[in-house]
């Protein structure tokens, strides 16, 4: 088994099992994905497989999904409170939001970008399993979904990502920012009980 092997090859490294479309039950794939996930989890921790993080990819909105509204705060963090019963925790490992089917100006997108990455980032921190939050790349510029190069989807108007195409900081950004403090203050002020646990 894979995590068996690289646990021997270093036995510091985090292993994670990493899918998307498994951040909240919002239809009947992403249900069938957690639901499947959940068990392949629970059976190879209960056999002995050293499975360390379990990975949501969070690409929201992507051409092939049928979901078109983002998913719930509480849908969020009860999934990932879900897997951290099994022994694990959860990062989030290559978030972006594509926008190419999203209506209204470029303003309006943005804005509703942001408020998908603020609830997110909110999300990762009040669940109190959630150790790390990632976007895959960086700028609109290189991102995936919009870069025109071989291998990338070449979505105009995508815009998935909190740095647009010039590197300067989108909405996005200021919300992941601003979620971010708000809720590590709340957290200190109030420490999660998981937490005190730990």
């Amino acid at each position: 088994m894979a995590f068996s092997t690289a646990r021997q090859a270093d036995p510091q490294g985090v292993l994670i099992f990493n899918d998307y479309d498994n951040e909240a039950p919002q239809d009947g794939m992403s249900t069938k994905i957690i639901n499947k996930m959940y068990g392949t989890v629970k059976q190879l921790k209960a056999a002995g497989v050293p499975i360390d993080v379990v990975g949501m990819q969070m690409h929201l909105f992507m051409p092939w999904l049928s979901i078109t509204t983002p998913p719930a705060k509480a849908d969020v963090i009860a999934t990932m409170q879900k897997f951290a019963a099994l022994g694990v925790r959860v990062d989030i490992t290559e978030m972006d939001v594509d926008l190419a089917r999203q209506p209204g100006s470029q303003a309006d997108k943005w804005a509703f970008e942001a408020g998908v990455y603020g609830d997110i980032m909110k999300a990762c921190l009040e669940s109190g399993v959630c150790d790390s939050f990632s976007t895959w790349d960086i700028s609109d510029a290189t991102s995936w979904i919009s870069c025109v190069s071989k291998g990338c989807l070449n979505e105009k108007n995508a815009d998935p990502l909190i740095f647009d195409s010039s590197y300067a900081p989108k909405p996005a950004f200021f919300a992941v920012r601003m979620r971010s403090r708000r809720t590590w203050r709340s957290l200190h002020a109030h420490p999660h009980p998981m937490r005190q646990e730990e």
